[in-house]
């Protein structure tokens, strides 16, 4: 099996692949709330897995930011508050209540 980036795999919103990479969210991808789940593994930027591991990874993720209170106002202030697009903004997509909205055509 190949060891994958689990952040870039599934697209997480707060990971960032360009410029100086990893998690804008935590301070070091070892915080990460998908931690620990069986077989991903964390470091300073972001966490590893055998690629079998993504879509459950995936799946658990997107439910976290659903649930976030903290994530939710950053898309509030984001799409509703003037100036705020500039400030905040989600590398890869952002996950709603109800629909996934991908970003820079991934």
């Amino acid at each position: 099996m190949s060891v994958i980036n689990v952040c870039e795999e599934i697209a997480c919103p707060y990971y960032k692949s360009f410029g100086s990479p990893g998690c804008t969210f935590y301070p070091s991808a070892a915080l990460c709330h998908l931690l620990p789940r069986r077989g991903v593994m964390g470091s300073e930027y972001f966490l590893s897995a055998d690629a079998i591991y993504a879509p459950k990874v995936k799946r658990e993720n997107e439910e976290f930011f659903v649930n976030n209170e903290l994530y939710q106002q950053h898309i509030h202030l984001q799409q509703n508050v003037e100036g705020w697009k500039d400030v905040m903004k989600f590398p890869n997509r952002i996950i709603e209540l109800d629909r996934i909205i991908e970003l820079d055509g991934k």
